[in-house]
């Protein structure tokens, strides 16, 4: 089943070529599950997505469908061609603050952070905006995607928080499911992906002046 995603990837693709990456790029892209318009296309309620298995560290990543404003289908795999993702799960607002300002030292080094809420999409739109969210929002409110990356489960049956750092092939390079960290996202994914963070390649350039 698909599912009601908000993801601003032509402003995003757009950010990411040119050199001004600080940009905000949060439009509204599917219609909501709660959304009723006679012209919505709703083909999406038949189209299957990658089955739910064990996905650990060193396995593809679930390469997962969105539509954007356009109406086009897109998949998640047309993200990574411009970068590794970090993707983090329902995270709080005191997390989203966090992750926002460290959003442009992740842009620098190649990063894309992405958030997955499990609340509807005119919720998640509100909610990217109170915060003044620059980076992409994903919609799940039928907990599709989580579902995917196994963050679904008792005693709730909603989506956990966690974090999960993908490399531009669609590997998974580490994880997390207990949870995501008070701040460090940048460190947290270079050491994932093995690449220097930004304050590491400042250092060398002072010491070699």
């Amino acid at each position: 089943m698909r599912l009601s995603i908000i993801l601003p990837v032509a402003a995003l693709l757009a950010a990411i070529s040119t050199p001004c990456l600080a940009d905000p790029y949060i439009k509204t892209t599917r219609p909501g599950l709660d959304d009723a318009h006679p012209n919505y296309d709703r083909t999406w309620l038949t189209m299957a997505e990658p089955s739910a298995v064990i996905i650990e560290p060193g396995d593809a990543a679930p390469d997962f469908s969105y539509q954007v404003e356009s109406g086009e289908w897109l998949k998640l795999h047309e993200i990574l061609e411009h970068g590794s993702v970090l993707l983090v799960f329902v995270p709080s607002d005191p997390e989203l603050r966090t992750l926002e300002s460290e959003r442009d030292s992740l842009l620098r080094v190649g990063i894309i952070p992405v958030a997955v809420f499990d609340r509807r999409s005119n919720s998640t739109v509100a909610l990217a905006h109170r915060l003044g969210l620059g980076f992409p929002v994903i919609a799940d409110p039928t907990g599709s995607i989580a579902s995917q990356f196994n963050l679904i489960g008792p005693p709730t049956v909603r989506a956990r928080p966690g974090w999960f750092v993908l490399d531009r092939s669609g590997r998974v390079r580490a994880l997390n499911r207990r949870g995501l960290p008070p701040g460090g996202y940048v460190h947290l994914a270079c050491d994932a992906l093995d690449i220097a963070s930004p304050d590491a390649t400042a250092s060398a350039s002072s010491r070699q002046r």
